[in-house]
């Protein structure tokens, strides 16, 4: 592949994950400064003793542990970027890609995965135009890949990543290839 066509498409990958990532930095300062909120008013005393303030500890550790997950999945996609970069130059690595999408009408969102030929699956979660920049990018990269999930083909993964190579490729986006869910 030429090195401006890689060039372009890793800087459409950082751009589809740049949104997500700061998508959670803002919800961990948000977790973050109410879960402060919370553990002050109860430092301060402006709770009283006994059951509310307990319940209030509660709710402040429960957002902590909220933003703690949001500033690991920032974290993990800084690694999925990192790699998805290196699956742009060698596009022959994809074995196969998947997508679910959740929600309802225009609040539906994607999440697309890359699976490797190291047992890896990347994971892109995406809504509106950049799940359609997303969709173009990856079957223009790895056209042979399979698209889809089914759990006879995520089984075989699991044994042998290798192994879903090779079988025929329908359109990822074909209704019948895509788990809709609540």
């Amino acid at each position: 592949m030429p090195p401006l066509t890689i060039a372009r498409d890793r800087a459409t990958l950082r751009r589809l994950l740049r949104a997500e990532r700061l998508g959670t930095w803002a919800a961990s300062a948000l977790l973050i400064g109410a879960a402060t909120s919370i553990l002050l008013l109860i430092g301060l005393g402006h709770v009283s003793d006994g059951s509310p303030c307990i319940g209030m500890l509660g709710l402040g550790l429960i957002t902590i542990g909220f933003a703690a997950r949001s500033i690991s999945r920032s974290i993990e996609l800084h690694t999925i970027a990192v790699r998805l970069s290196q699956l742009v130059a060698r596009p022959d690595l994809i074995v196969w890609i998947y997508e679910q999408r959740h929600g309802h009408g225009s609040r539906t969102t994607s999440n697309i995965y890359v699976c490797s030929r190291r047992g890896e699956r990347l994971h892109l979660t995406v809504r509106g135009a950049r799940r359609d920049q997303a969709i173009a990018l990856l079957e223009r990269l790895a056209p042979d890949a399979p698209r889809g999930f089914s759990r006879a083909r995520d089984a075989a993964f699991e044994r042998d990543p290798l192994s879903v190579a090779g079988e025929p490729v329908p359109r990822l986006s074909s209704p019948d290839l895509v788990t809709t869910g609540a």
